[in-house]
Formats: C-alpha cells, sequence, structure tokens
C-alpha cells in the first residue's frame, strides 16, 4: 500500500452492450455519458458508500460496495476505513451500462490508493463481480467497454482475455428510451427471461451473426455491420417482449435509413446506428414516424468512446 495518497478520483464512461450479435461479449464505450467517483481514506473502519443521487442507494446496496468488497478480499485487506462517493452521470436503468461505470471507476481508484499495480484484466474481473452481486451473474461486457474504451470483444472468459477494436468514425449512435416506470433489479429481471438453453440451429445462426460483426469491423463495412447489429437471436426476441412497440419502432428506424437496430444493453431502451452524415435526415424521418405511436419516447444522439476510464485526481 502507498501511504502518500488519501483520495483518489476516477471517471468511466457509459456503454451499450450485446449489439445485437454478441450477447455477453461485446460493448461499446460512449462519450456523453461517464460516472466520477472519488475515494478517500477515512479513520472509521468498513467501507462507506455515499450516494450524491437521493435515487440511487447509498451504502451496502451500491455496487460500489461490492466492487471494493471483492477488491479488498483479493489483495487480503480486512481492516481498513474507506469512502465512497458515487457522482452519477450515466443514466440509471436505461441500457447503457450504468453499473458497469460505477463498478469500473471505483476498481480503477482503489487500484490507484492502494497502488496495487493490477492490469487492467484484474481490475475488470473485479469490476464484473461487482456487477455480478446485481445483476445475478458476472458479465464483462459492459465494464470491459467502460474501462478499455472503444468496442471491446470478450475472446475468453476464464481465464479474461479482451480485445478492443475501432468502431467506425462516421458511425453514431442513436439511443431510444421509452418512458416507462424502471423498477429496480431490472438488468437481474432482463436475465432470468433468457431461455438456459437453444436449438443447434439457433446456435449455428447466432456464431455465423457473431463472426460477420467482427468481420465487417475489420473490413469496416457498414452495411454489413448494420446487418449483424440487427439480428440479436434469441435474447432479442425475449427481451423485446416486455419493450412497448419494440418491433415497430425498428421496422420505422431501418425504414427511416438506419443501418442496423437492436435492444441497448438489457433493455428497455434501444439503439440505432446511423451514418453522421445521414443522422438531419434520419431524426426528421424517425420522429415524425415514432410520435404517431402510443406512448412516449426520448431520443439522444451518442457518440462512440475510444478513450476508457481516467484518473483525473490524486492528492
Amino acid at each position: 500500500m502507498n501511504s502518500d495518497k488519501s483520495v483518489v478520483v476516477t471517471a468511466a464512461p457509459g456503454s451499450i452492450a450485446n449489439l445485437g450479435a454478441l450477447f455477453d461479449l461485446a460493448a461499446l464505450a460512449i462519450k456523453e455519458k461517464k460516472d466520477i467517483i472519488k475515494v478517500r481514506l477515512i479513520e472509521e473502519k468498513g467501507i462507506h458508500v455515499i450516494s450524491t443521487d437521493p435515487s440511487i442507494p447509498s451504502g451496502r446496496k451500491n455496487i460500489a460496495y461490492f466492487v471494493a468488497k471483492e477488491f479488498f478480499e483479493r489483495i487480503g485487506i480486512q481492516e481498513v476505513g474507506l469512502e465512497i462517493t458515487v457522482h452519477k452521470g450515466v443514466d440509471v436503468g436505461v441500457g447503457l451500462g450504468s453499473s458497469g461505470a460505477t463498478a469500473v471507476a471505483v476498481a480503477l481508484a482503489l487500484n490507484v490508493l492502494f497502488n496495487t499495480k493490477m492490469r487492467s484484466e484484474e481490475l475488470i474481473e473485479i469490476a464484473g463481480k461487482g456487477e455480478g452481486a446485481i445483476a445475478g451473474s458476472p458479465h464483462y461486457d459492459n465494464v470491459s467497454a467502460s474501462m478499455l474504451g472503444g468496442l471491446v470483444i470478450i475472446l475468453r472468459r476464464r481465464p479474461l482475455k479482451i480485445v478492443k477494436l475501432k468502431f467506425p468514425n462516421d458511425i453514431i449512435v442513436v439511443h431510444i428510451m421509452p418512458k416507462i416506470e424502471v423498477k429496480g433489479a431490472k438488468t437481474k429481471f432482463f436475465r432470468s427471461v433468457l431461455p438456459r438453453t437453444i436449438t443447434l440451429e439457433e446456435h449455428v445462426e447466432e456464431v455465423a451473426n457473431a463472426i460477420k460483426f467482427v468481420k465487417a469491423i475489420y473490413e469496416n463495412n457498414l452495411e454489413e455491420l448494420g446487418e449483424a447489429t440487427c439480428n440479436g437471436g434469441v435474447v432479442e426476441k425475449e427481451r423485446s417482449k416486455y419493450i412497448p412497440n419494440y418491433w415497430k419502432i425498428k421496422d420505422i428506424a431501418l425504414k427511416c435509413g438506419a443501418l442496423g437496430y437492436n435492444i441497448s444493453g438489457a433493455g428497455p431502451s434501444m439503439f440505432a446506428l446511423v451514418r453522421e452524415n445521414e443522422k438531419e435526415e434520419f431524426l426528421e424521418r424517425f420522429y415524425s414516424r415514432l410520435s404517431k405511436l402510443e406512448g412516449e419516447y426520448h431520443v439522444e444522439i451518442l457518440h462512440p468512446n475510444n478513450e476508457g476510464a481516467q484518473v483525473l485526481e490524486v492528492y
């Protein structure tokens, strides 16, 4: 442990996971949303989490607590006084990797504070296990994107191996959130609705689609990337049942010129991939048709973020 510092401030971006073709295996970091975490050594023993957002729980119900607990178990520290202040900048419960952003920022801050010199993969594992306490099982897509930035693909889960790829810079993300009540444990619920088994035919189709996605990225083939993004397989089929007007909105987006469309993370929000130079035309047509559907929707433009988690202050 390095005793010459007692406060570390970090930030980590939100992300969109799955991207249609790669459930639990891929995510894209985004520029516009990030969480900021401040960790501070204090005299009172224990892990004390403070959320500045009253709608987000403090204390042991916050993901920051589980990440810190996992971190200390890994390095063998039992008696420590730590205060973690969570400033949320990533919207909660809308499929933008909110818990993953917090988890990564905490893991990075603790790595700096205690001078443990862990590799990114180790911090991602800690953050992913923290997410598991919230979602019901560990998963590493969102936390990998929040840590590394860019487009990440999980090549192996045990031991963890991740590759970071460059996402096309002439694509924007249109994020669509239905204005519906999102109750607690949203990710755990959306994972619970998924089947435990799939047919051999479904397996073959989904593997082929995942290969198409990666091929499109390497060749910068935007049309093929959109096609792969559009096919979410059994995950899209089951989760879309709980998203109002999902298939109608997908059809509208594609007819308005979107390259691809699918569920953002676990949902209930959705995203469309659109060429940067066509966004004005797309949005004008999309808004016009979306307004005719029942319900309200919040639409925003997001951009891929090649930068991951960052240390902002150390003192």
